[in-house]
């Protein structure tokens, strides 16, 4: 889809962190209010879409148990263990006041995007005024192209761009790091793609736009990684 910037206006990205750590706490709590706040109920609506992580159910549980203490109605819709027919998908779709892409390997995401025709869906719900959010793999997708990488330990390797839907003109990085500029492959891929901005977002750290401006919120005020274009 070609972008639009009015593609982005019920958009919230998270670069990444551990939601049993609490890493994204504040974040998931502010999405429920801003939620509350545009429909005035008090028990948002959440749809989760776990297709990154191959459908994990233990991912699928800790979701459902954290949001549901944070007060929200909690459904999932697995598509890469099953196949819904795609009037159901419709219908949990447009159900929801908030629809949530986990994270893992964005190459099953969007794979799941192309079967189910998903993206057709996303774009009718932002115009409704559903928010959409996406962490790590859930993010990066949204961009017109991605940093992605393979992890060995508590270190990325393999970094390589590819191409995401192009809700956004812009390379989308997660779980950025400073350190990750010190790293060449991660330079000599930027230098490539200077034809866009990089939107490198930190764990612990969402973006949504505003307009023309892109706010962003810290899971901690003194939260050392933040949110940056390059």
């Amino acid at each position: 889809m070609k972008y639009d910037g009015r593609l982005t206006n019920n958009l919230i990205l998270i670069g990444g962190g551990i939601m049993l750590r609490g890493e994204t706490e504040r974040i998931d709590r502010w999405m429920l209010r801003r939620v509350q706040n545009n429909n005035k109920k008090s028990k948002p609506k959440v749809l989760f879409i776990p297709s990154a992580s191959g459908d994990l159910d233990e991912y699928i549980k800790n979701f459902t148990n954290r949001y549901q203490e944070y007060g929200a109605i909690v459904s999932s819709l697995s598509l890469t263990s099953k196949a819904p027919s795609k009037t159901k998908i419709k219908e949990q779709f447009f159900d929801a006041e908030l629809i949530y892409f986990g994270g893992g390997s964005a190459g099953l995401l969007l794979e799941a995007f192309k079967k189910f025709e998903l993206e057709r869906l996303c774009f009718e719900a932002n115009k409704l005024g559903i928010l959409i959010t996406g962490l790590s793999a859930g993010a990066i997708i949204w961009g017109e192209k991605f940093l992605t990488f393979d992890r060995k330990g508590d270190d990325f390797i393999n970094f390589r761009i590819k191409r995401g839907l192009g809700w956004t003109n812009s390379l989308i990085i997660p779980h950025f790091d400073p350190s990750m500029l010190k790293n060449k492959n991660v330079l000599k891929l930027l230098k490539q793609n200077l034809n866009l901005k990089s939107l490198a977002i930190g764990n612990g750290t969402a973006v949504y736009w505003e307009g023309s401006s892109i706010p962003l919120l810290r899971n901690k005020k003194n939260h050392a990684r933040d949110c940056f274009y390059l």
